[in-house]
């Protein structure tokens, strides 16, 4: 009987070990954004980096702070580890340099394991008056 109450206790346990492995972890990360957007005439690449840092991470969200602005962004984990949600950026990214051209929020749906967070990206990037709908992949790994 008591072999039976240790190899339930060593099981569960061994479950929640492995499940956990898969969360990220607290801590510093670099974030890579790659993306394009086509106005009238011609497409645009770009390619950006933020520094985050993960503050929180449980089974059901992770809280992801952007380092210059210090917004927080609370992105939603599903099964499958897979994870979605809208990252807000205090200083925008401005592909042309232009004062008025940039986006400052993006929406995002991926994946996640213990060092990283990828997948796909969508936003509206303004320039003047004018918004163009924007789309790449991001990855945010561990550093």
């Amino acid at each position: 009987m008591q072999y039976k109450y240790f190899y339930i206790v060593f099981i569960c346990s061994f479950v929640g070990f492995i499940s956990c492995e898969k969360e990220p972890q607290k801590g510093k990360y670099k974030g890579e954004f790659t993306g394009q957007y086509v106005d009238d005439t011609m497409s645009y690449k770009y390619s950006t980096i933020y520094y985050f840092e993960v503050t929180r991470s449980t089974k059901k969200e992770l809280r992801l702070m952007e380092k210059q602005s210090q917004i927080t962004s609370i992105l939603h984990k599903h099964k499958n580890d897979s994870i979605s949600g809208m990252i807000g950026f205090g200083s925008v990214f401005k592909p042309n340099e232009n004062i008025s051209s940039g986006f400052n929020i993006v929406k995002i749906y991926g994946k996640y394991d213990k060092t990283s967070i990828y997948g796909k990206f969508s936003t509206t990037f303004t320039d003047g008056n004018k918004e163009y709908v924007s789309e790449g992949d991001f990855k945010l790994r561990l550093y």
